[in-house]
């Protein structure tokens, strides 16, 4: 658990069932748990763009459909040095709880909304259709988070943009005086 001190003695037993005593015997080692590494932003963030309903699939009905790479690493500025299980340089992701997805209606993300968080897309979900208003772009972010809640970098920002395969409707209950 984080933040908590552990420490460590140890027995040796052997096959004839003979076990030694606790070593060390006195002041155990100990340590207390800390997170030292932050995840590195996913990757390959893509959002669906439909200017018109040619092509577009009735399933995306006036939803967009993000997808991104599945989060593999820490960054490597906060990586394990000497870590056997390395993928260039970045210590593999071993507490990755999940992602949080970022819109905004401007590419600034000056008031960006949190809309899923690691709760809605834990470790696995790496596609997501998200209901907008159709002909609107909408500008997408998206962060990993760990067991301890350290969120690391977002992508960079990919736009979306929603369409209807429906035609409005006509209008009814018109009347003219003269």
């Amino acid at each position: 658990t984080m933040g908590s001190n552990y420490c460590f003695m140890v027995q040796a037993r052997d096959l004839a069932g003979n076990q030694s005593g606790w070593a060390p015997s006195v002041s155990p080692p100990c340590a207390v748990v800390t997170n030292t590494t932050t995840p590195a932003a996913p990757s390959n963030l893509t959002a669906s763009y439909y200017n018109t309903n040619v092509g577009m699939p009735a399933s995306l009905d006036s939803q967009i459909l993000l997808n991104w790479d599945q989060l593999k690493v820490n960054t490597v500025a906060t990586s394990l040095a000497g870590d056997p299980n390395s993928i260039s340089g970045a210590t593999i992701m071993r507490d990755l709880a999940g992602y949080k997805l970022y819109r905004d209606v401007t590419s600034f993300f000056s008031t960006p909304l949190v809309i899923k968080t690691p709760t809605d897309l834990p470790v696995g979900v790496q596609s997501l259709q998200d209901p907008v208003s159709a002909c609107k772009d909408y500008f997408y972010k998206v962060s990993g988070v760990d067991l301890c809640g350290v969120e690391g970098p977002p992508t960079t920002v990919a736009t979306g943009r929603a369409n209807t395969v429906f035609n409005p409707a006509a209008p009814t209950g018109l009347t003219a005086v003269r």
